[in-house]
């Protein structure tokens, strides 16, 4: 019942502060034929509980391949030459903390617009002035053990978005975390920033989560996942929240967030994974996706996505942001 009562008794508690989102730089450019995840490298400066890597960055880190910014222009020339500009979402571990990675994106998103998913443990201030809001977007994700106080972390998110640059945050609804949950998310809609709050996929206390949630735990989490509780505040908070995105974004975050609460058999169908999609390794090898299938090795001159839609052969889609791709996705086969 106590989750039930965080639902029922839930109202803002901080006074509104909402900074809006300037414009995703997906509205600003040409549409970009391929989107691309880069796991830059499997290295952080953190070492989260509910992280795919935790317990196994040793395992990992040994395929780590640190070039310098002017040898990663090379190769991301090439592939623009073949491929056209793309859409580029940088993850890891950790990308700042990478060598040389602000000047790495200074240089990749002069003919490609990249988002940056980082857990922001550096100064905003950092970044500005050096890379361009119209071609460079952030999703901050919050990670409260490391991180600390939710209000100073949406305070960072905010001057982001002050200097122009279009940032959302998120959080993983880690099964400890559930009863902070609601406070945290009152700390980002007060700044006008809507969290996206992503359910827990992974082993805690022995047990598989999503399917382990309680029924009041599962019903909380959908309850924040779909903003059930924005009509409680003003709406100079929730239009800055739902601001900035194109309709394409708000549809495959929809489509992606609905799966994640209800997975549904992806084997035999379509996908676009490793045509217009495609995942770059820390050791350059290119995947289909987060499950696999080799595409090729992005380093190699002759290095090209592959040329058509191929059938899913897992019996479900590991990942949200990925199964937009299959058919009946947004972003799916025709």
């Amino acid at each position: 019942m106590a989750l039930a009562r965080l639902m029922s008794g839930f109202k803002p508690s901080r006074r509104p502060d909402p900074v809006p989102n300037p414009p995703s730089p997906a509205r600003g450019n040409p549409p970009a034929a391929v989107q691309l995840s880069w796991n830059i490298h499997a290295a952080c400066n953190y070492d989260c509980p509910y992280c795919w890597f935790h317990g196994h960055w040793d395992d990992f880190s040994g395929g780590n391949v640190y070039l310098p910014p002017g040898e990663w222009a090379g190769h991301w020339d090439r592939f623009n030459d073949r491929c056209g500009g793309a859409e580029i979402y940088i993850a890891g571990g950790e990308p700042f903390v990478y060598p040389g990675f602000e000047q790495i994106v200074a240089r990749l998103s002069k003919r490609n617009v990249v988002f940056v998913i980082t857990n922001l443990a550096w100064a905003p201030a950092s970044v500005i002035g050096k890379l361009d809001p119209a071609k460079v977007a952030f999703s901050a994700s919050f990670h409260h053990q490391a991180a600390g106080s939710a209000d100073a972390f949406a305070e960072k998110v905010a001057s982001l978005r002050r200097a122009g640059f279009h940032a959302g945050a998120s959080i993983v609804a880690y099964p400890p975390f559930l009863r902070q949950l609601p406070d945290w998310v009152d700390a980002f809609m007060a700044r006008g920033i809507y969290p996206v709050v992503q359910p827990f996929r992974g082993e805690w206390r022995g047990r598989a989560y999503p399917a382990a949630y309680s029924r009041q735990g599962r019903r909380l989490v959908e309850w924040l996942a779909r903003g059930e509780f924005v009509g409680k505040y003003g709406p100079l908070a929730w239009r800055a929240a739902g601001g900035g995105r194109t309709d394409t974004e708000r549809k495959t975050d929809d489509f992606a967030r609905e799966y994640q609460l209800a997975p549904r058999v992806t084997r035999g169908a379509l996908c676009n994974a490793g045509r217009s999609y495609g995942r770059l390794q820390f050791n350059g090898d290119m995947i289909r996706c987060s499950q696999g299938g080799y595409v090729g090795k992005f380093f190699d001159r002759d290095f090209n996505m592959g040329a058509g839609a191929q059938a899913c052969p897992f019996r479900f889609c590991e990942c949200g942001n990925e199964v937009v791709y299959v058919k009946g996705g947004p972003l799916g086969p025709g």
